[in-house]
């Protein structure tokens, strides 16, 4: 009986750990008619999650009802039924990180069907890893009527739709553009292949490794193309602007068309640096691709070549300060004019305070200034070691250095009052009384 019970208890138990099996193994949205449906990013992982087990999907269809934005890697390990994407597109797809074989399907099997699908995405990956596809890693089965768009860059066995298409392969009427790189074994198509290819690809890259093929892995121009029947996806593309990763603006263009002024975002502001866009082409734009925003410090101070005069503010980075004689009137004071230049910040930012360096042997001197149809006007200084700064908000001055004295008449007149004065003193010295003329009585002394 006890023996009976242990049974009972070990059946249970089993019973319970396939029940939880199967629930783990549940389709992302099984339909009545016993297709799968994906119709959300949570639909697609499910879907990939189930598919680690490599028998899970020979015999199932999966069916894609919507274009999906997939913002992690999220790849299907590997994949034996029916896949038909009814051609929508999967974007955002990003393919990172180390490992070999690997696209949005890591492996297709032999006898299963990949179609209808296109997928818009980036592969970046280093190291000695190979097998890399905009739609598979490795191709066993049937592509077909799929495309991919956007950047590839992996170390080897590198396909705008197969990193390897293996004997048992065929890739059929499939379409890549984009910018497709690799060290070894690079095709815009496949980067190896052993199997069958019909399709046809962009000017910039052969078909299979490099090598076009006519009739098969054929290079064409973008216009013909589209006319080929490629799909709708391959006909607008987007360029995206981030800031620090976050996504500011997407501007959707046509193939070969720029973009107008008015379409480029601000550069959102960050304290403390000055935002620029990297630099891009805008007139002649053709994949998919994504502007950074450039941030660097902002720059304080502002030098002449010689350092004599220095301007202080905000200033962004290459911003110059351009300096230049002046021979003109100068202000109406008494002295020698010792600087007289017209300073000026490129592009218009204005300065807020200068700094001019005073001669050496210059003791006392005055810093006058003018603007724009101004008049001369004498500026407040305080002394900055040899530097007299003054502030001043404007984006162009002329200004004028006069030395009103160099401090040794100053000098020369003191030691001379002090002369004057050690003679005046000599004069007023006491001296001893004259003989009046009078006789004085002397009394006899007494004997």
């Amino acid at each position: 009986m006890k023996g009976n019970n242990n049974c009972l208890r070990r059946l249970t138990a089993g019973l319970v750990c396939l029940c939880l099996l199967l629930g783990s193994l549940a389709p992302a949205a099984l339909a009545l008619d016993g297709d799968i449906h994906i119709s959300s990013a949570a639909d697609w992982r499910r879907l990939a999650q189930n598919c680690r087990l490599d028998t899970w999907s020979q015999g199932r269809t999966v069916v894609l009802d919507c274009d999906l934005d997939l913002t992690e890697e999220d790849c299907i390990p590997t994949f034996g039924g029916i896949f038909d994407g009814q051609c929508h597109t999967i974007r955002g797809w990003k393919l990172e990180g180390e490992g070999s074989h690997r696209g949005l399907f890591r492996y297709i099997q032999e006898g299963a069907v990949v179609k209808n699908l296109n997928v818009s995405g980036t592969v970046s990956v280093s190291g000695d890893w190979s097998g890399f596809g905009g739609i598979t890693g490795v191709n066993r089965g049937t592509i077909a009527q799929c495309g991919f768009t956007g950047t590839m860059d992996a170390p080897d066995r590198v396909g705008g739709i197969a990193g390897v298409n293996e004997a048992a392969g065929e890739i059929i009427n499939c379409t890549a553009s984009g910018v497709i790189s690799g060290e070894h074994f690079t095709g815009g198509i496949a980067g190896e292949n052993y199997g069958s290819i019909i399709c046809f690809v962009s000017v910039t890259l052969g078909g299979v490794d490099g090598i076009s093929y006519t009739g098969q892995a054929e290079p064409v121009a973008y216009g013909n193309l589209l006319d080929l029947g490629a799909p709708a996806e391959f006909s607008v593309f987007t360029l995206t602007f981030t800031a620090d990763d976050a996504a500011v603006k997407q501007v959707p263009f046509a193939y070969g068309q720029g973009i107008r002024e008015e379409d480029i975002p601000a550069v959102p502001e960050k304290e403390g640096f000055c935002g620029t866009w990297e630099e891009f082409n805008r007139t002649a734009l053709t994949f998919d691709d994504t502007i950074e925003a450039v941030y660097t410090p902002w720059v304080t101070t502002l030098s002449s070549s010689d350092s004599t005069i220095l301007a202080e503010g905000t200033f962004a980075p290459g911003t110059v300060l351009e300096v230049s004689p002046e021979q003109g009137e100068s202000p109406a004071s008494k002295g020698e004019v010792l600087l007289h230049q017209s300073v000026r910040v490129d592009g218009g930012t204005p300065f807020t305070a200068l700094r001019v360096l005073r001669p050496e042997n210059a003791k006392k001197t005055e810093l006058w200034c003018r603007t724009e149809q101004g008049t001369w006007h004498q500026l407040t200084c305080t002394k900055e070691g040899r530097y007299l700064r003054a502030e001043l908000e404007s984006e162009a001055a002329e200004l004028c250095l006069i030395g009103t004295g160099d401090g040794t008449g100053v000098w020369i007149g003191g030691a001379a009052a002090a002369v004057g004065i050690l003679l005046l003193a000599a004069r007023r010295k006491p001296q001893k009384p004259k003989d009046s003329g009078e006789k004085k009585l002397r009394i006899p002394e007494k004997v």
